[in-house]
């Protein structure tokens, strides 16, 4: 048995491993098959991944650098390790990935609506504004940036945007769980009271 096809079944077996939940065994086939190969950017990758699924947030950290160095060029990685920084609350560092991510795949609105989440985390208003558009220009049925747009207006005292984005959000699906979220939802402490706000919850 080769080095390279020991390797491969090591790897292979992690993938799925991961794919079923098993976390811990999935990790056990990744390190062995980094014992063979320590520079491969996808096991490290791969690691990574279930690291950051199994909330192990610093280590995973850890193997994405290292993957990002040895395989720069793959987006889900850059916008993986963006999430794993949203988690840990640097959101700064997750910016900086989340735009390299998006570098490499132009159409990427899963970094940019979580851009969005992260400019919000430091109240950067306005270009988790942007970040949330630019998601939704590329992908329209993104629902949760509608209705996180209508909050950050509505934060912003842009009532009139507020309403508008909220009326798009009801729009989609899962309205009766969006007029619950709203009903409750400290960003429209300043809007509850309007008439419009009442009309597009159902409430008149």
């Amino acid at each position: 048995m080769t080095e390279s096809y020991e390797f491969k079944r090591l790897y292979d077996r992690g993938i799925e491993l991961h794919k079923v939940g098993d976390h811990s065994k999935s990790i056990s086939f990744f390190e062995e098959a980094l014992k063979l190969k320590p520079k491969d950017g996808r096991a490290l990758y791969n690691l990574a991944n279930v690291l950051a699924d199994d909330g192990n947030f610093l280590e995973a950290l850890k193997r994405y650098q290292e993957a990002s160095i040895e395989a720069p060029n793959i987006p889900s990685l850059w916008y993986n390790k963006g999430n794993t920084h949203l988690d840990l609350k640097g959101f700064n560092e997750a910016i900086h990935s989340y735009n390299r991510a998006i570098e490499l795949k132009t159409n990427y609105f899963e970094a940019w609506y979580n851009k969005g989440i992260a400019f919000t985390e430091l109240n950067r208003l306005d270009q988790a504004i942007e970040s949330y558009k630019k998601s939704l220009a590329i992908n329209s049925d993104l629902h949760q940036a509608n209705y996180n747009l209508a909050c950050l207006y509505s934060r912003l005292s842009k009532i009139d945007l507020s309403l508008k984005f909220l009326e798009i959000t009801m729009q989609g699906p899962n309205n009766s769980e969006i007029i619950e979220l709203a009903k409750e939802e400290q960003d429209f402490d300043n809007i509850k009271n309007l008439r419009e706000f009442q009309v597009i919850i159902g409430n008149d």
